[in-house]
């Protein structure tokens, strides 16, 4: 997208982080003897209930969001790893839906001329990274380090906006589903790298170990294990870390909509990580027995099979652990949701009575 398209992008965001929402009416024109009717006050061009402007922001933002989603998509596409990520923006779309349809009362923050020109420096100096970021992209589409820095520019701006729209209420609420989409970002290299050496390993030495357990020769080479048809590999894709990154996201997705306490969260977390290391030891341990006894050739038909068995395993096993986790929850759910119905409907009933 070039600098132009840029560019109006954030005129729009800024325009409504600096300037707060006006109302216009129609100027009363008196005849000679004739009675002066009263005139309605309306808001310019309201779309259900929201104004040209705030339309305006939302076509920004998601433009914003479409760039960044494109800008992924190569990594998705090519990486196995990362397949998981064309679903994380519908996920984070249905996560911002939930939220919106039990949102607090709207507390917009206060319009002053210093809160305004702070949000609008910020916005400003959040494009300008994201102007640079992306003509860094177009270079080097490849550096994963850029991939962060412009989901956390586009996060920024559209946080600001909910900031400005709703104020910290809306702020806190609004968070987590912004936050999620930072699951479908790749990871650095030199975290990555780590991670999936050292998951190998272990794998490979766990699997080595249990087939020697159940009378199957296997010595361990590093990542490979011999058996007597051959070598077996665990690469990348048995390490486990595209299940660990799969479980993360399943994690975090159903920890959101069982509304699960923060301490609840992590434990789910957990759980899902420990589903898809034992997934995969199984899996690994499964490929050796299968070369042992027919032959290495024979992997290849078993190899993706095992692997989406482990995704499922970890769907359903993650979802059982929700559930159980979300036992307690259910009544301080169900208390909040109605203390938020109850604040707005105040909020309704004292705006309706200012307007009488």
């Amino acid at each position: 997208m070039g600098g132009v398209e840029w560019a109006c992008h954030v005129r729009d965001i800024s325009a409504a982080v600096g300037a707060g929402e006006t109302e216009s009416c129609y100027e009363s024109q008196s005849m000679p003897g004739a009675a002066i009717a009263p005139r309605p006050t309306i808001t310019p061009l309201l779309v259900r209930g929201f104004s040209v402007r705030a339309v305006s922001a939302f076509i920004s933002l998601a433009a914003l969001w479409f760039v960044l989603c494109r800008h992924l998509s190569g990594e998705w596409s090519v990486n196995a790893q990362y397949n998981y990520g064309w679903f994380v923006p519908f996920f984070a779309l249905l996560l911002f839906w939930l939220r919106w349809e039990g949102r607090p009362p709207c507390r917009p923050m206060p319009r002053t001329r210093r809160s305004s020109s702070l949000l609008l420096a910020i916005a400003v100096l959040a494009f300008l990274l994201l102007l640079a970021v992306r003509l860094f992209e177009i270079g080097n589409p490849d550096w994963r380090p850029l991939g962060w820095v412009h989901a956390a520019g586009v996060a920024t701006l559209t946080l600001l906006y909910i900031r400005y729209r709703g104020g910290a209420t809306w702020l806190r609420h609004f968070a987590f589903p912004i936050g999620f989409f930072f699951v479908a970002v790749p990871w650095v290299t030199p975290m990555e790298a780590p991670i999936i050496q050292g998951l190998m390993r272990v794998i490979a030495a766990l699997a080595s170990e249990t087939a020697n357990l159940f009378g199957i020769p296997a010595r361990l080479e590093g990542s490979l294990i011999r058996v007597s048809t051959g070598l077996v590999g665990v690469n990348e894709a048995c390490s486990g870390v595209r299940s660990l990154q799969t479980a993360l996201m399943i994690g975090l997705l159903f920890g959101e909509l069982k509304r699960l306490s923060i301490s609840r969260r992590i434990a789910l977390l957990f759980a899902a990580a420990a589903i898809a290391f034992v997934g995969n030891y199984a899996r690994a341990f499964f490929l050796v027995w299968i070369a042992a006894t027919q032959n290495v050739s024979a992997i290849d038909r078993w190899h993706d099979f095992a692997g989406y068995s482990i995704v499922a395993a970890v769907f359903v096993g993650s979802l059982g652990v929700a559930a159980l986790l979300g036992i307690g929850s259910a009544p301080k759910r169900g208390a909040w949701e109605a203390n938020v119905r109850n604040q707005r409907t105040e909020i309704k009933g004292q705006r309706t009575h200012e307007a009488d």
